[in-house]
């Protein structure tokens, strides 16, 4: 039994020039121009935010410190009884 290569013929969709493998320098010119278009805009709308806000600022009048922190809500406890299978509120306040 003799072993025969068959050749098989590239395709035309499979076979990809050179110059198209890899995208053009223009490619990547109008890309990062683009990009450093948007981030033009993110800074000017930034600043514009950052204006805003202290402007904000400015016009609320400033709350005064209160002597105790907030500590949070009362906890409330809680007790099961095995008799009579109820739960009651045990909060010491």
């Amino acid at each position: 039994m003799s072993s025969k290569r068959i050749a098989r013929p590239e395709s035309a969709a499979m076979a990809v020039p050179d110059e198209i493998a890899y995208p053009s320098p223009r490619y990547f010119q109008v890309h990062f121009q683009h990009l450093s278009q948007m981030i033009e805009r993110m800074e000017e709308q930034l600043q514009e935010t950052n204006r805003q806000l202290a402007e904000l600022k400015a016009s609320q009048p400033i709350a005064p410190q209160s002597p105790r922190p907030f500590k949070g809500l009362p906890t409330r406890k809680a007790h099961f009884s095995r008799r009579t299978r109820a739960v009651t509120d045990c909060t010491d306040a």
